[in-house]
């Protein structure tokens, strides 16, 4: 994309480098207007959890009065360990090889650069919950 407005965002882009318990806020508005001065935005609270070789990455649908556009976040994460399942709202994803291109509810592991990456099927209507064990 070049500029705001140049096409409609259907995907967000997350990257992720969890340690221990760690919070951000994820701000959206129209990108053009400046009507953000008058509160017209959105924040989503992300939350990441590591612990004990268990990563947990939850993401709250917007709250504010900007309604952003419908989208599904794509998660690239640094982890030093390789999962054996990854489970999105308590729905468990499935595994792709690493040459394949990401699709919703799919994740892959790449080993050497020890990167986990993670297309949501769930949108920012809902709160996100993804699981790596």
């Amino acid at each position: 994309m070049q500029y705001v407005g140049e096409k409609k965002v259907n995907c967000v882009r997350l990257l992720v480098c969890p340690e221990e318990n760690s919070t951000y806020d994820l701000y959206e508005d129209d990108g053009v207007s400046v009507d953000y001065k008058e509160g017209a935005y959105a924040i989503s609270s992300i939350e990441s959890s590591l612990i004990d070789g268990s990563w947990r990455l939850l993401i709250h649908k917007p709250m504010g009065k900007f309604q952003p556009d419908i989208h599904r976040y794509e998660v690239t994460s640094y982890l030093e360990f390789e999962p054996s399942k990854v489970v999105e709202n308590g729905k468990q994803m499935k595994k792709i090889t690493v040459e394949n291109e990401l699709l919703p509810g799919t994740w892959k592991y790449d080993a050497e650069k020890k990167i986990l990456s993670v297309t949501t099927s769930s949108d920012n209507r809902m709160n996100i919950e993804l699981k790596a064990e």
